[in-house]
C-alpha cells in the first residue's frame, strides 16, 4: 500500500472516534471500501463501544465482510448470539453478520451457523422465510469452499443439523458429495433422505444409480418419489453422454 492510501486509512480510523455518528458511519464505510486489513482490529474494537449501537454496528459488520479477514469471525459469531460483553446486537446486526461470515469464508462459522439457525427456528416455530434463506446462502458459500464439515454434519446426532446440511448440499451440488449423499439415503430422518435423493439426481453421477434404486423401496412415499425422479435424471444424463439406448424406467 502506498503512502497516500495509508494516510487515508489513518484519517478514517481517527474519524471513527468522532462524536458525530454520521462522520463515524462515513469513516466505517470508507474503511470497508479501502480494503486495508489494518482496519480489522480497530473496527472490531469500535463495534464493542456502546455509542456505536444500531446503524454504526451494522455498518462495521458490513465493512468487516468486505475486508474478508478471518480475524473477524469470532466477533461476528458473538453477534449472532446476541451480545458482546454488555453491548447488545440488533436483528439488523445479526443479519449483516450472517452475510459477512459468508464473505469471509471461515469454516469455523459452519457449526455455529447451524446452531443459530436451529435456535431461531425453535423460537419462531418455522424454518422458512427470507432470514433462513440468507443463512442457507451463507452456508452454501461456505460449503463450496469447505465441503468436508458438511459431510460430517450429515452424520450428526441432531436431526435438524443433518436436515440442513443435506439441504445445503442439495443446493450447491458438489460432485465430491456423492458418497455422503448416498449414505444419507439410509438416514432415519425422511427429510434428509429426500434432500439426498434430490441432490443425487441433480448431480447426474452414475455412482448414485444403485443407492437410488434401493431407495425406491423406502417406507416413505415422498422419498420413493424423489428417488424415482432422481433416477430418471441420472439415467437420462447417462443416455445422453454415452449415446446409448437405455429404455426409460417404468413408472
Amino acid at each position: 500500500m502506498g503512502l497516500w492510501e495509508g494516510f487515508r486509512v489513518q484519517k478514517h480510523l481517527r474519524a471513527m472516534g468522532d462524536r458525530d455518528p454520521k462522520i463515524r458511519i462515513d469513516a466505517i464505510d470508507a474503511l470497508g471500501e479501502e480494503g486495508d486489513v489494518r482496519a480489522v482490529e480497530p473496527l472490531i474494537q469500535a463495534m464493542q463501544k456502546p455509542e456505536n449501537a444500531g446503524i454504526p454496528q451494522a455498518r462495521i459488520i458490513i465493512a468487516l465482510g468486505k475486508l474478508q479477514d478471518p480475524r473477524a469471525t469470532g466477533i461476528l459469531l458473538k453477534v449472532l448470539f446476541g451480545r458482546v460483553d454488555t453491548v447488545p446486537f440488533s436483528e439488523m446486526a445479526q443479519a449483516r453478520a450472517v452475510e459477512s461470515l459468508g464473505k469471509i469464508g471461515d469454516e469455523r462459522a459452519i457449526r455455529p451457523l447451524f446452531l443459530f439457525m436451529k435456535k431461531r427456528s425453535e423460537r419462531e416455530g418455522t424454518f422458512e422465510g427470507d432470514y433462513f434463506s440468507r443463512i442457507r446462502e451463507t452456508l452454501g458459500r461456505l460449503a463450496e469452499k469447505h465441503p468436508a464439515p458438511f459431510y460430517e454434519a450429515m452424520r450428526d446426532l441432531d436431526d435438524y443439523t443433518r436436515a440442513e446440511a443435506s439441504r445445503v448440499l442439495r443446493r450447491v451440488l458438489i460432485p465430491e458429495s456423492v458418497t455422503a449423499l448416498a449414505e444419507a439415503l439410509n438416514d432415519v430422518n425422511y427429510v434428509v433422505r429426500i434432500n439426498a435423493a434430490e441432490a443425487l439426481g441433480l448431480l447426474h453421477d452414475p455412482r448414485a444409480i444403485e443407492p437410488l434404486q434401493k431407495a425406491l423401496k423406502d417406507v416413505n412415499r415422498d422419498v420413493r418419489s424423489a428417488a424415482r425422479h432422481a433416477l430418471e435424471q441420472v439415467e437420462g444424463s447417462a443416455r445422453h453422454s454415452l449415446g446409448e439406448t437405455i429404455p426409460p424406467r417404468e413408472k
